[in-house]
């Protein structure tokens, strides 16, 4: 686990040369992330089974790519949450994501499969170019909501507020 490759500042960097790493016995397949910051880019990359658990922020493309398992952010999540990696066509493709505070833009972008919760607000473009799952946003929401979306569920808690914000605007 301590070779992991994460971004960070357009670098490569191992996770063990970022973060304090210690196998625990606990009889779960449980990767733990403490104090993490939003300068930590791609967490939960292509996450597959187990739990994926981060107390505190983190930067853009959180969990993805990934297929399956929870993974879960204690704070506020940046850009990209789910959604497809540089150079991919597909974003989330099963799982579940759940983000304690806000999440950035373009949050469910490209998802294939599974489940995002954020419980505070989202930024701008949430479920764009969404083929399918579920998406729930606890907050507001940014511009560009759903803009190529296929298919799929969106839930948003402050939507009938939102919508009419954004119209008197315009």
């Amino acid at each position: 686990i301590k070779q992991l490759k994460l971004g960070t500042d357009g670098d490569q960097v191992e996770l063990g040369e970022l973060f304090s790493v210690a196998a625990l016995e606990s009889g779960k397949d449980r990767i733990v992330v403490q104090d993490s910051t939003d300068q930590v880019n791609f967490l939960a990359r292509q996450h597959d089974h187990g739990e994926f658990f981060v107390e505190g922020n983190v930067g853009s493309h959180f969990a993805c790519g990934a297929s399956g398992g929870v993974m879960s952010v204690q704070g506020d999540a940046g850009d990209f949450v789910g959604g497809a990696a540089p150079g991919s066509r597909l974003g989330l493709a099963g799982g579940k994501v759940i983000i304690g505070g806000n999440a950035g833009d373009h949050a469910g972008h490209r998802m294939r499969r599974g489940t995002i919760l954020v419980a505070g607000d989202a930024g701008n473009a949430l479920a764009a170019s969404m083929v399918a799952g579920t998406l729930v946003v606890g907050g507001g929401f940014g511009a560009d909501l759903a803009v190529g979306m296929r298919r799929g569920t969106l839930l948003l808690a402050d939507a009938a507020k939102q919508l009419e914000q954004q119209r008197a605007a315009n």
